[in-house]
């Protein structure tokens, strides 16, 4: 769900009767069931609550995906795994799942899911402090999200670079690209 029911859980129930019936088999479909119901179990501002069951769900969906080699269920488990893995208790595991992301979005062809891939990748990196590759990270999403033309990118490249600005205590700098950001 997304939207005002994002974080409310209203689809578990659902999600859950729909995987039963998929049943066990190692399928396209179960896979991308499990990976959304990872996601669907998301407590809104409690990033603990059922972690463990989410990234074991993910886990199960990306071990299918790859079992049966589909690169979008492969993609949908791999953000339902990054987004299970918040806290810093998790920052070593989600560099490699955002590349690995990036890998099978690459080979799915989709831009969009590549695009995202690299944001979680600028975001995973940043809070490892690595401004080097950080800055990488941005020329090439914000590149992609130029060819894009997708208004809802456009107001990336600003907003990081923004960010980076602050973070350098270039306040008059940092100001006025997140001012560009900003709708």
């Amino acid at each position: 769900t997304r939207g005002s029911l994002a974080g409310t859980r209203a689809a578990v129930p659902a999600m859950e009767r729909a995987l039963n019936a998929c049943g066990p088999d190692a399928t396209s479909l179960r896979a991308r069931l499990l990976a959304t119901l990872s996601m669907q179990l998301w407590g809104g501002r409690d990033i603990s609550l059922d972690r463990d069951h989410r990234i074991e769900l993910a886990e199960e969906a990306r071990s299918i995906a790859r079992q049966i080699e589909d690169p979008r269920a492969l993609t949908l488990s791999l953000r339902a795994l990054f987004t299970a893995m918040e806290g810093p208790e998790w920052l070593d595991q989600r560099i490699p799942v955002a590349s690995e992301l990036l890998a099978a979005a690459e080979t799915s062809g989709d831009r969009s899911e590549i695009l995202w891939a690299r944001v979680w990748r600028i975001g995973a990196i940043a809070l490892r402090g690595d401004t080097d590759a950080v800055k990488a990270e941005i020329v090439i999403a914000s590149g992609l999200a130029d060819e894009m033309r997708e208004p809802a990118y456009s107001g990336w490249r600003p907003m990081w670079e923004g960010r980076l600005a602050l973070r350098d205590g270039r306040f008059d700098d940092a100001e006025r690209r997140i001012g560009e950001a900003a709708p």
